[in-house]
């Protein structure tokens, strides 16, 4: 190195003029070798001064502004003859090199710290399978020591390779390609298990090809697949009830409600014999289930009445289909409806209307209708309203006679043993005590029906004719306390003064809370309500509406201090002559337990779907490149459709659970948004509304996205949404063919679906989005043909 470039360098790394050291203005040891590396330092000098002036080392030197450099010195002797007179030495700065090495340090211990650790196992081999190293959990999983794998071949522990195809497709890898692979592993007791392979070609410095495999073990989530996939296909057409049965009929896999309906527990349900599947085996001419399950029959619906569990006869509606899995049938899904009720008020409606054209011809009043064989009692609104009896309870004749005065529930009696002896009519007066818990007179008429000698049917009319008998006495107000009807209800309930203190309590609410009646009657709804603060409590009391009901949710504590989640129904009434709140509290803890486990069932189900959909995708741009079928694009439309139901799945598990949070959101611009975020193809937009409206801005989003959605997939690609003001809402049409009049009330209900692909969601999470905000919506006619959503109630901003 020349003298000038010496000084140059010197000069730039220590910040201080070569002259300066040289005229030891500056002291090189004290001033610019870094204090921690002088005396090494010095030590090499005075050794180089000892020997023959020959060195080198490495130290840092701090510069004039503090920043530490590390520099490279070597270093040789002057002599004048055979002295050495002096040293002069070359200085490098090296500090980069020096940061690249500590870096290289930490990361090399990193990387052996994570491959000895890893929860994968993971193996180091040659291009000849040779395997040179394995980590801690490869030697657990294959219970063999290190010692023992180290030499083997991968094919020894991959049962599904073939060394030829392995090799080549090693041959095939650049450096740092990645390549991936599902195979079967074999452990040392025999036992094989499935396990995800990641390949990586490493660099190397000899001829030697080397790659590093980390394997993991995908046991659990194959069986999480599997399980899945059976539950995707219940999810799909489930609306209640759902199950998926076996080739024999009997329950493989239920959901809660299935195993509600049947009174047991979805364990103790599944494995047993359908007796749904066996009884319409039985009416069928030929054998529909076995039709379902060879794929001759693509659905199978009906209605069956049959003994169900502990809920005795019932009607079913039932619809079955196969459960297809990778191209074959492995089972029947099943979706069941309990319409008994339903059936039950057709039945009853019908005799209602019969009934009561036979009583508008006896007496236009309440009817009723004993059945001689059962001596059940059927009686119309009139006379659970004349008699204050609870509209639930189950009339029996014996019952309707206790309905009556004491003293002449015996006339009644014999008038109806008389009427179905000799089938005569009768027609008696008798007193009762009503709701209001004053004697009342009632003309009882009876008229029996006759065939072939016999009373098949005994129907009457029951009229009070109070005021005909007693006109010249005044009605006196005598209301009777209704305790009874108070005390027997199965939910809490209290009488609340406008002064906030309990003035009534029923047995209930003493149960439930654990305090004694007096205890209660000493306290206020602030002391039991853990849910909202005392201003709260005070404001909904003071904000009663005087003929609505009050309904909100909150938390009760007991008297051992458990807390009791629980909905609240009140309403104004008129307790003692003074106006008070009564207030019915129901104990909602099945539903928000149930409610927590659909929305875990729904995270588990997006998380775990999510994870393999992605890797399918990317496998499937993978395969892109390395050819062009058209089952390629069959397959993305169905993870399109998959992804399409966990995202409608979440949001109706999580809807409800969300505070709505109202702001001001102006339309026009946040309209743009929504049609940006759906894949609207060549369809078209028209916004005809710009005003203001005050909603939640994220459920608002989630309404117009799925209708949007909604008119792309029915209406066609090139459809056109019209979004337009009402007087007091707006609505979106398009110019599709629309849905029939007679479709229209199942739009909304989940599930409901008539595109190709639709997931039946989307209607559903925007009636919900609806309800949430109070609007109410409709679904009508287009102006061009199409469908027509319109929503009202809303509240514009000025």
């Amino acid at each position: 190195m020349a003298d000038g470039d010496r000084r140059g360098e010197v000069e730039s790394l220590t910040g201080h003029a070569a002259d300066d050291l040289e005229r030891n203005e500056v002291q090189w040891g004290e001033d610019v070798v870094h204090p921690d590396d002088r005396d090494p330092v010095w030590e090499t000098v005075q050794d180089a001064l000892a020997d023959d002036g020959t060195f080198e080392t490495t130290y840092r030197i701090v510069t004039d502004d503090g920043t530490i450099r590390w520099v490279w010195e070597r270093g040789r002797g002057v002599y004048e003859g055979d002295s050495l007179v002096a040293l002069e030495g070359f200085i490098t700065d090296v500090t980069e090199r020096k940061e690249r090495e500590e870096r290289l340090e930490r990361t090399t211990a990193r990387l052996e710290a994570l491959f000895e650790n890893s929860p994968d196992m993971i193996d180091v081999h040659t291009d000849e399978g040779t395997i040179l190293d394995v980590n801690k959990r490869f030697c657990e999983v294959f219970d063999q020591p290190r010692e023992e794998l180290l030499g083997t071949k991968v094919w020894d522990l991959d049962l599904e390779s073939d060394p030829e195809e392995l090799r080549d497709v090693w041959d095939g890898m650049d450096v740092g390609e990645r390549h991936e692979v599902e195979t079967t592993f074999e452990r040392a007791d025999g036992e094989r298990f499935p396990v995800k392979v990641h390949l990586t070609r490493l660099p190397t410095d000899d001829e030697e090809e080397r790659f590093i495999v980390i394997s993991r073990d995908v046991s659990e989530r194959k069986a999480r697949e599997r399980t899945l996939r059976r539950y995707e296909q219940m999810v799909n057409t489930m609306r209640e009830a759902a199950c998926i049965y076996d080739e024999e009929g009997r329950f493989d896999l239920v959901n809660e409600r299935m195993a509600e309906l049947y009174g047991t527990t979805p364990d103790a349900l599944e494995g047993r014999e359908s007796t749904l599947i066996a009884a319409i085996r039985d009416d069928a001419d030929g054998d529909p289930y076995r039709e379902l399950l060879d794929g001759d029959r693509e659905e199978l619906r009906g209605e069956i009445e049959q003994p169900i569990g502990e809920y005795g006869r019932a009607v079913l509606e039932y619809r079955l289909t196969p459960l297809v899995s990778e191209g074959s049938v492995e089972g029947v899904v099943g979706v069941t409806r309990d319409i008994t009720d339903q059936r039950t008020r057709e039945r009853e409606f019908e005799r209602t209307r019969e009934l009561l054209e036979r009583t508008e011809r006896i007496a236009d009043v309440g009817g009723w209708e004993l059945d001689p064989d059962t001596m059940e009692v059927f009686w119309t609104a009139q006379l659970y309203e004349l008699f204050g009896v609870d509209r639930d309870t189950e009339v029996s004749l014996e019952t309707a006679l206790d309905a009556y005065h004491e003293a002449d529930r015996r006339i009644v009696a014999d008038a109806v043993e008389t009427a179905l002896e000799s089938g005569d009519p009768f027609d008696v007066e008798a007193r009762c005590r009503g709701p209001t818990d004053e004697a009342r007179w009632l003309r009882v008429q009876g008229v029996p029906t006759v065939e072939n000698g016999d009373v098949v049917t005994l129907r009457g009319a029951v009229q009070d004719v109070t005021e005909q008998r007693e006109r010249e006495r005044q009605l006196q107000r005598a209301q009777r306390d209704a305790s009874e009807l108070f005390n027997g209800m199965n939910d809490s309930a209290w009488v609340i003064g406008l002064d906030e203190r309990f003035r009534a309590v029923n047995d209930a609410a003493v149960e439930t809370l654990g305090y004694s009646r007096s205890e209660l009657l000493s306290m206020r709804p602030h002391d039991i309500d853990v849910g909202l603060e005392d201003g709260e409590i005070t404001a909904l009391i003071e904000a009663m509406p005087e003929d609505e009901m009050q309904v909100f949710e909150t938390a009760h504590e007991t008297a051992d201090g458990e807390r009791i989640p629980v909905e609240i129904n009140s309403s104004l009434i008129t307790y003692q002559g003074e106006p008070a709140v009564l207030s019915i509290a129901r104990d909602i803890s099945d539903r928000k337990q149930r409610e927590q486990q659909l929305a875990e069932f729904a995270s588990v189900v997006s998380h775990d779907l999510r994870n393999p959909l992605n890797v399918a995708e990317g496998r499937i741009q993978l395969a892109r490149e390395e050819c062009d079928s058209e089952h390629l694009e069959a397959v993305e439309r169905m993870h399109e459709r998959m992804n399409s139901l966990i995202n409608d799945l979440l949001t109706l598990a999580r809807s409800g659970t969300s505070v709505i949070e109202p702001e001001t959101v102006e339309l026009g611009r946040f309209l743009d948004t929504c049609w940006r975020n759906v894949a609207t193809a060549d369809a078209t937009l028209r916004s005809r509304i710009d005003r203001p409206i005050s909603g939640d801005r994220s459920r608002l989003q989630q309404l117009f996205e799925n209708l949007f959605r909604n008119a792309v997939e029915h209406a066609g690609e090139d459809v056109t949404v019209t979004v337009g003001e009402l007087d007091d809402g707006f609505y979106v049409e398009d110019d599709g063919p629309g849905i029939p009049p007679e479709r229209r009330s199942e739009a909304f209900e989940m599930g409901y679906s008539t595109a190709d692909g639709g997931t039946g969601f989307g209607l559903n999470i925007v009636e919900r989005v609806v309800e949430e905000h109070g609007w109410e919506i409709s679904l009508t006619e287009g102006s061009e043909g199409g469908a027509r959503f319109e929503i009202r109630g809303v509240g514009f901003e000025r």
